[in-house]
């Protein structure tokens, strides 16, 4: 009886950090389709607020493409609120969006929600969406410009 307990006691560590991690958050699903290549990779960013959109991502993650053209990326453990997210087809692989010298991209680009405003970028506004609390997974599909 006495190993028993003995051993029932050396578990309840492990037992109670199991019950503890059980909330892993949400997990964000992008669809990236339209892309003119296969060359490169695609950059997806994520922006947690306006003041840091198109600035300082919460998090960026790069992805392969597909022999059809699209792109999967995934971002884990995400909690109830809103984001915004910024994409770009990395073509060569520099890890920056090359423009022509007015400054426009010469590499395919979306935004979350798939605005297309003409002579400017994408605001927050129009790019936010929201996560629910107690979501499971969220989600969406961007067109490259």
């Amino acid at each position: 009886m006495r190993l028993f307990f003995l051993l029932l006691l050396s578990l309840l560590p492990q037992l109670m950090a199991a019950q503890v991690t059980t909330d892993t958050g949400t997990v964000l699903e992008l669809k990236i389709t339209d892309l003119k290549n296969t060359r490169g990779k695609v950059l997806v960013s994520l922006f947690i607020d306006e003041a840091s959109f198109l600035k300082t991502p919460y998090k960026t993650v790069a992805v392969d493409i597909s022999e059809a053209k699209e792109a999967l990326a995934r971002f884990d453990g995400l909690k109830a609120g809103a984001y915004a997210l910024a994409v770009f087809h990395d073509k060569n692989d520099n890890g920056e969006l090359d423009t022509n010298f007015l400054g426009i991209p010469k590499e395919g680009y979306g935004w979350s929600n798939n605005p297309k405003p003409t002579f400017r970028a994408a605001r927050y506004d129009e790019c936010m969406f929201t996560i629910a609390t107690g979501s499971d997974t969220l989600s969406l599909e961007i067109q490259i410009i």
